[in-house]
């Protein structure tokens, strides 16, 4: 590609970077190898994957009329193939299409991109903070499943221990995701009142509780966000013979985990991003005091900047020459003085607006970056407030 000039070659070089159309189901970070080349597809190789942050905001997206639901269907399909960091789903209570990203420039890149490189008609509204949820207190429940699905009978049951988990933890035969411990016990059975179904063997009977407890998860009790730092075992599942199958399994075990939930005290968790603000020693007092009183931060510490190693310290601040220049009074040597990181835990919700606000305090010299480094607990009111405005009361 030359611009928008395109030329055809028959292959691309080792280290050169080509365009390949007509690939209808390849998204960003697969790995193509040739089709000709056996031993390669037998061994599957493939490059690292790429690691994916957690999205801390979402979205909802409304098509302007029932004709552009499709239109807007298709390119969140295209987007999504592109960019593996946006996430598309539907809200099961308000039924509403929600596209969650990286930040606030993350979405409005995409709210652009449909309106005009995909020319659909659509509406992006208000964006919002991804919380997560989780239990302060353990639950021990007992789920039964029973229910027709098209005209056959499903059935299932078993019980569910779920506790809150500080840290971390590594347990021999618990599976590790998104910061909980999940386990599925199923060696135990009533055989004489409910023998196991002959046509599902251990491991399959394992799996169907695995994935009913990743989707009991995926949705709190509050306000429907994941959980997390949860430890969740369900066991003592009891089959009903040709009854139970693995859907039925799979929805006793995430009904019972919803429950446990429920009774185990739930609350919410906010993301916790990690700060590093960049400014001159005469504006470090304002920019501490701002993160720590007004954005409910924690400032961890301060350290000179990398940038003051670009010189190599061959140039003296003292012997700069700088014009006079009412504008420029408090700039003429600051800018070539070491500036000062400051380094902090600020709730998310908190550097909503930052930038604009660095740049008043600084007088447009100040930079930050900042990262998710997890989820913290909240106070009561303000876990109040968020569930009010999430759910319009």
């Amino acid at each position: 590609m030359y611009a928008k000039d395109v030329e055809e070659i028959p292959n691309i070089g080792c280290g050169h970077i080509g365009v390949i159309v007509g690939l209808k189901d390849t998204r960003t970070g697969d790995t193509l190898i040739q089709s000709n080349d056996t031993a390669a597809v037998k061994a599957g190789l493939q490059l690292g994957n790429i690691e994916i942050p957690n999205a801390a905001f979402f979205a909802a997206i409304e098509p302007a009329s029932v004709s552009e639901e499709q239109a807007v269907e298709d390119a969140l399909k295209n987007l999504v193939r592109e960019d593996p960091s946006l996430h598309v789903w539907t809200d099961e209570d308000s039924g509403q299409r929600l596209v969650s990203g990286m930040g606030e420039l993350h979405l409005d890149i995409v709210k652009d991109r449909l309106l005009n490189d995909f020319k659909v008609k659509a509406e992006m509204g208000k964006m919002r903070i991804s919380y997560r949820e989780t239990c302060q207190d353990k639950a021990s429940v007992c789920s039964e499943y029973d229910k027709e699905v098209m005209g056959k009978r499903a059935r299932a049951a078993c019980r569910i221990e779920l506790a809150h988990m500080e840290e971390e933890e590594e347990v021999e035969g618990w599976v590790t995701h998104s910061g909980n411990l999940l386990a599925a016990d199923v060696n135990t059975f009533s055989k004489e009142d409910a023998p196991q179904p002959s046509s599902l063997d251990e491991e399959e009977l394992k799996q169907a509780a695995h994935r009913g407890l990743l989707a009991g998860m995926a949705r709190g009790a509050l306000l429907g966000f994941p959980l997390t730092k949860l430890k969740v075992k369900a066991y003592d599942l009891k089959t009903f013979g040709q009854e139970t199958t693995p859907g039925a399994i799979s929805a006793c075990v995430s009904n019972g985990v919803y429950e446990a939930v429920k009774k185990a005290s739930p609350c919410l968790l906010e993301p916790m991003m990690e700060v590093y603000t960049e400014v001159s020693e005469n504006h470090i007092g304002h920019i501490v005091s701002d993160l720590s009183g007004t954005r409910r931060g924690h400032v961890i510490g301060l350290e000179s900047s990398d940038h003051s190693e670009e010189n190599d310290g061959n140039m003296d601040s003292v012997q700069v020459y700088a014009p006079d220049d009412s504008l420029l009074v408090n700039k003429q040597v600051d800018e070539y003085k070491p500036k000062q990181v400051i380094k902090a835990h600020v709730p998310l919700s908190s550097m909503l607006g930052y930038s604009s606000a660095l740049r008043s305090l600084t007088g447009g010299s100040g930079s930050f970056s900042m990262r998710v480094i997890g989820y913290g607990e909240m106070s009561k009111d303000r876990e109040r407030a968020v569930i009010n405005e999430m759910k319009g009361w």
